[in-house]
């Protein structure tokens, strides 16, 4: 008996101050609250506070092991100096979840460990169902979704600005094609950016633009854009606007396709660059100095199979300082000259003239070492001076070999001969030395003055050696 009598009345006491402590439904608790695990209704520790009651009933205010809480409860706290309120559930290993409000109306969740310092993960349906933000229904693990004018719906800001551990937000998918890491699209549904799981980026609609922040042409400052139709646009300031790498082997740098076929290349070989279709290609050998012909489909020189132009295809100018090997490669298939102009011929009598000219005219050729020069001359007086006639005046001396002798083709009037002309050049010289065969043993006699009358013409061709 005296047991149970004691039993009961330490049953009254706890009753007593408990009702002192708690209050009744809908009441205030103020400082922070901590209920262990069974919850029975009785048991009930106080921590990190003191309670005050405005009631006499705390069974009115807290239920038994089962049952429900009703009412509403407030607690407040001076849980740090910008939190104005906290509610905390603690497990019995100390673990700690803290719900709590910041003075600027914010508020936040935070779980850690009994010492204070140590932070745990916090999960959000760890078994199931998906996580709303501002919607109630998710359609997915977490679905975002808010009507927001002139802001931005989400921001993921890295705070820690250590060069090599700043990391900012990873996505990660499946593996293959079909699968996707991220998929953007606009409101009405339609796709503009996939990244697939095998690594492959997809724009399917609008442009790719680099540097600006618009499309425009290449001169209004865009530097880099793609656009939906397919052209690429690259454009720079003081700098490369593009660079090409083809790392080890030599090969095709850049390949040009039409229809998916290949139609050319710009390749290297040895560090130099080639460009071509097929076997027709051409090679730049800074080593010699020379532009080859070149076989891009085997990345190979080729010799004596590509022809410069065509009958109907032909190229106007060629300019060269040196010359042209044609037929051949040796020396003497070298043309290294070819030249037109014009010359003026004279008379000389004995080295000088002091007559009239009435017209003097000449033209010429050369090529390689061969000249070809034709003249004109009238005259309507001769002068006075006196001597052998000679014609000066060609644009070229002759070699200084005898075989540099040139015999001259002329025709005249007004010039008094006995004989046939037998007019030459001779070598090393720019003077013609017009003679006449005087016998029939072939002996010659230089012109004088004297045969020259008032009025004269006289024509002439020659080809020589230079």
């Amino acid at each position: 008996m005296s047991k149970a009598r004691d039993s009961v009345e330490d049953l009254k006491t706890l009753d007593a101050n408990l009702a002192a402590k708690l209050p009744k439904s809908g009441g205030a608790l103020t400082g922070a609250v901590t209920t262990n695990s069974t919850f029975d209704g009785v048991a009930i520790a106080t921590r990190d506070g003191v309670l005050t009651s405005t009631t006499a009933t705390a069974a009115a205010a807290l239920p038994k092991a089962g049952g429900t809480m009703t009412g509403k409860l407030n607690v407040s706290s001076t849980y740090a100096s910008d939190i104005t309120e906290q509610v905390r559930f603690q497990d019995n290993t100390g673990g700690k979840l803290d719900f709590f409000g910041y003075g600027n109306g914010g508020k936040g969740i935070q779980a850690y460990a009994d010492d204070g310092s140590t932070f745990y993960n916090l999960s959000l349906q760890p078994l199931g169902g998906g996580v709303g933000i501002g919607t109630s229904s998710p359609t997915n693990a977490l679905s975002v979704e808010k009507s927001i004018t002139g802001d931005w719906l989400a921001e993921f800001k890295q705070g820690d600005a250590t060069v090599g551990s700043s990391y900012g937000v990873s996505i990660q998918g499946g593996t293959n094609a079909s699968d996707e890491a991220l998929n953007v699209s606009n409101q009405a549904g339609s796709s503009y950016l996939v990244v697939k799981g095998n690594g492959d980026v997809l724009v399917k609609q609008g442009n790719v633009v680099v540097g600006a922040t618009a499309v425009g042409g290449v001169s209004s400052g865009t530097k880099t854009y793609i656009t939906s139709t397919g052209n690429l646009y690259v454009a720079s300031s003081g700098e490369e606007a593009a660079y090409f790498n083809r790392n080890s082997n030599d090969g095709s740098i850049v390949e040009f396709r039409k229809g998916n076929a290949a139609v050319g290349s710009i390749g290297v070989l040895a560090s130099r660059l080639s460009i071509g279709t097929g076997d027709v290609g051409l090679f730049f050998n800074d080593q010699t100095n020379q532009v080859q012909p070149f076989n891009t489909s085997t990345n190979s020189a080729r010799d004596n199979g590509i022809d410069l132009g065509a009958s109907d295809r032909r190229f106007r100018d060629v300019y060269t300082a040196g010359g042209v090997y044609l037929g051949g490669t040796g020396a003497a298939n070298k043309l290294d000259d070819y030249e037109e102009g014009t010359w003026t011929p004279g008379y000389a009598f004995g080295g000088s003239f002091n007559g009239v000219y009435s017209n003097q005219q000449g033209f010429y050729t050369k090529v390689g070492n061969m000249v070809h020069a034709k003249c004109f001359i009238s005259c309507a007086n001769h002068g006075s001076t006196t001597g052998s006639a000679t014609v000066t005046g060609l644009p070229f001396a002759s070699n200084s070999t005898y075989v540099s002798y040139s015999a001259v083709s002329q025709r005249y009037t007004g010039i008094s001969t006995t004989n046939y002309p037998a007019s030459y050049l001779g070598f090393n010289s720019t003077v013609i030395l017009l003679q006449q065969i005087t016998s029939s043993g072939g002996n010659t006699t230089n012109l004088q003055h004297s045969a020259f009358n008032t009025y004269t013409d006289l024509m002439i061709n020659v080809t020589y050696q230079v």
